[in-house]
């Protein structure tokens, strides 16, 4: 339990405190100990804004991990993985009939 600005407690349930399992917060932090957390939930009639260590990390990781991938998006590099493995296609010579009809015309004159 934290106490907060006007009367109002910030709560971090002990599931949110680690990664790991601990029984008690005892078990890993000291009474006074200074932690990252996000908010997760507000409840404005008991006055509490619950809070996640967890989620504080996790959101940290989606944060970078969306900026690296941001900054390595398919194709800004020059050839993707696609493109250069893609088998490559075999020029064809036109038939008559696909030919537009003033080739058709041209190719008969000579």
């Amino acid at each position: 339990m934290s106490s907060l600005n006007d009367g109002i407690e910030g709560f971090i349930p002990v599931s949110k405190l680690t990664a790991e399992y601990i029984k008690v917060p005892a078990d890993a932090f000291k009474v006074g100990d200074e932690v990252p957390a996000v908010v997760t939930e507000i409840d404005q009639n008991n006055r509490k804004i619950y809070l996640s260590v967890v989620d504080y990390f996790k959101n940290r990781e989606s944060a970078e991990l969306k900026a690296w991938m941001d900054s390595h998006k398919p194709g800004e590099s020059g050839t993707t993985i696609g493109e250069a493995t893609a088998p490559k296609k075999k020029a064809t010579k036109k038939k008559a009939a696909e030919k537009p009809a003033e080739e058709a015309a041209a190719e008969e004159a000579k």
